[in-house]
């Protein structure tokens, strides 16, 4: 009875903003290739390269990748190394993978780093896994605005917008239970919209708040130092837009009450009653026609 070709290893994904520099790269290809030694058959690092522009290409050749231009348009989104089976006589089959050993880096929407180990030797597959998943971890090191503060002053958005809803002339033939439907409708849908927005961490949202990942050479090292800065920037802009809402909210909810209770709109205590007017008025008249002369 022929047996199995039983396979061990491991597989393991992160979902976190990685910078990814030429430092990192040499370290991940060094311990593939130290490790491929141990092998009993021959190997090989390939270089997978996917970039923005939906071309890619592979290569055995670390400098190819790091000479790479990385410039806008044609920036790098996804970069894979993988240990390859190279014997002259291997005829996998169909479902059999090319590779041992698969490191991934995506920098797409994903924001995916993973890593994979396929092969029969366990302790092999082990050892090598405590190796490489310290490295990718130091990758680990975009930097972000703080969740709770972009959570806080998109809140204090909301509630502005509510409040100064409340100084906005309303139809007066419209029920007035609308006025306040509106003023919650209002809060929900940009809070809403802003803590989806803020929850999937979206390409657009995270090129100015972070996490952002990067390729960090060629043209792309240049141009992320430069929305590092800016970032910084927005950081602050985000914590005194937090205290402006607060306060703007605050001055709001005053002058609303200001307006409620203003002397040319609160009744006059001093107004005379309809009915005592008229009586005075006819009781004056009748005086008057009691003191002219009779013809």
């Amino acid at each position: 009875m022929t047996m199995p070709n039983l396979k061990s290893g491991i597989s393991k994904e992160f979902k976190e903003g990685f910078i990814l520099d030429e430092d990192g790269l040499r370290k991940l290809s060094a311990i593939l290739e130290q490790h491929s030694q141990k092998l009993s058959h021959p190997s090989a690092v390939v270089f997978h390269v996917h970039r923005e522009d939906d071309r890619f290409y592979e290569t055995t050749s670390l400098d190819d990748v790091l000479q790479d231009p990385n410039a806008r348009g044609r920036r790098i989104d996804l970069v894979g190394l993988e240990l390859r089976d190279t014997s002259p006589d291997r005829t996998p089959e169909p479902w059999d993978r090319d590779w041992i050993v698969r490191i991934g880096f995506d920098k797409t929407v994903s924001r995916q780093v993973m890593f994979d180990i396929f092969t029969k030797d366990r302790n092999w597959a082990l050892l090598l896994a405590d190796d490489i998943e310290p490295q990718l971890t130091r990758t680990f090191r975009a930097k972000r605005i703080p969740t709770w503060l972009l959570v806080l002053t998109f809140l204090a958005i909301g509630g502005f917008l509510a409040s100064a809803l409340s100084l906005v002339p309303f139809p007066p033939f419209l029920p007035s239970f609308l006025h306040d439907a509106l003023q919650v409708g209002i809060w929900f849908a940009v809070c809403g919209l802003c803590l989806t927005a803020i929850g999937r961490r979206d390409d657009w949202l995270s090129r100015w708040t972070g996490p952002e990942s990067s390729f960090y050479w060629g043209d792309e090292a240049v141009q992320f130092a430069n929305r590092e800065e800016q970032r910084k920037h927005i950081h602050w802009v985000v914590i005194v837009g937090f205290l402006v809402s607060v306060g703007a909210t605050v001055y709001t909810n005053m002058l609303e009450k200001a307006t409620k209770t203003s002397p040319l709109t609160a009744p006059s205590s001093t107004a005379v009653p309809q009915d005592k007017a008229n009586s005075a008025v006819e009781g004056t008249l009748h005086d008057k026609a009691a003191q002219r002369p009779s013809p």
